[in-house]
């Protein structure tokens, strides 16, 4: 017990040291585009359409509802498509969803005004969304910034960032990233008590430049 403790106090610390900046923020988990095509050969993955994952989807999808129908939406890290399966299609003016994973995406379901593409944020195009989706991705890229960048292009004037975290060390650093970059307009914490998993799921707002 003494020794659990410990080490809970030892991850608290070293988390409170990410946050304040003085141990630099790294991605929890370097997942290869070989290990993701693997994983979700294997079946790994199946687990993100499953109901222990439903708690954040709700929310996600709580945030699109409130943004009005015909958008153009971005969804990086789009995996097997299970976001735009669950988005109303009446909400959908277009939809781009980007996968570094060719084997996700062989999974993905066909889908009016939707396509799905092979590649990571340095491809995004040069056009502007309403809406830009990081379900569960943010963590996993090596160069948050950069990414971050690349999304306040692609965000047209208005245009919203939805944002889902699963609970990690360092996770408050991720979430002050996005506050610096983007306008926070809500965000929520949710935690499963069956399945011991937790979840910041965020609603950020592009910045306007000041005149």
């Amino acid at each position: 017990m003494a020794f659990r403790s410990l080490r809970r106090a030892i991850k608290l610390v070293h988390a409170g040291l990410i946050r304040v900046g003085l141990v630099p923020y790294t991605r929890p988990f370097g997942y290869t585009v070989d290990k993701w095509d693997r994983t979700y050969r294997q079946g790994e993955n199946d687990h993100y359409g499953s109901l222990a994952e439903s708690g954040r989807y709700g929310v996600v999808l709580g945030y699109i509802a409130l943004f009005g129908q015909g958008l153009r939406i971005l969804d990086i890290g789009c995996g097997e498509g299970i976001m735009r399966r669950r988005i109303p299609g009446e909400a959908v003016a277009r939809y781009v969803g980007m996968d570094i994973s060719k084997e996700a995406l062989a999974r993905a379901r066909p889908a009016d005004r939707s396509e799905f593409r092979f590649g990571n944020f340095k491809a995004v195009e040069s056009e502007l969304y309403d809406l830009v989706i990081c379900n569960e991705v943010l963590y996993f890229i090596d160069d948050v910034d950069g990414l971050l960048a690349e999304i306040g292009k692609a965000l047209a004037p208005g245009g919203k960032l939805v944002a889902s975290i699963t609970r990690h060390r360092g996770d408050f650093a991720l979430a002050d990233k996005l506050d610096a970059k983007f306008r926070l307009l809500d965000r929520v914490t949710i935690k499963s008590d069956v399945h011991h998993v937790k979840w910041h799921v965020s609603c950020h707002e592009r910045r306007e430049a000041a005149v």
